[in-house]
């Protein structure tokens, strides 16, 4: 679950205000403007404020950022590589950050977006990696080590 404290929450490793507009859209979203994450709710009557409204917004957008983030930062990294991903897919993980299948298929958990940036390059190169080498040998090492030679601090980012 999402950690929102005192209506606020990390966005690209920083904790991010969260606003309750006043102005009703024609449907419930939350975006973002001024550096903090605004909710606005739909004008239906019926629709008023909860913490779930505010969840269910908040992670649609977290969804949607992290899915815009991940793919320009894969685009960015493909350079390194001689194959490509077949298919990018962002979904809700509660043990892994990343994965990569035998088919070259890449899942990242929707909740990277939450982390600083390099960290996110961190998950993206390791998974890229993973195209190559599907396990963790000296191989895959030594060519996430030649994209980001810092990974080890990366790491530690990542999961601080």
């Amino acid at each position: 679950m999402m950690e929102i404290t005192n209506k606020a929450c990390f966005y690209l490793g920083k904790k991010t205000p969260i606003h309750i507009s006043d102005i009703r859209k024609p449907k419930t979203e939350c975006v973002l403007e001024n550096g903090s994450l605004i909710l606005y709710i739909d004008d239906k009557p019926t629709t008023t404020y909860s913490d779930d409204l505010l969840n269910s917004a908040l992670q649609s957008f977290l969804i949607k950022q992290s899915k815009r983030f991940i793919e320009k930062r894969v685009t960015h990294y493909l350079a390194h590589f001689k194959v490509k991903p077949r298919k990018i897919t962002i979904e809700k993980s509660l043990k892994k950050w990343g994965t990569c299948n035998a088919q070259r298929e890449l899942t990242f958990n929707f909740m990277l977006i939450t982390k600083p940036p390099e960290a996110i390059d961190y998950v993206v190169v390791h998974e890229l990696c993973h195209m190559t080498h599907l396990n963790h040998d000296r191989s895959f090492w030594r060519l996430l080590g030649s994209i980001l030679p810092d990974y080890k601090a990366l790491e530690k980012k990542l999961n601080a």
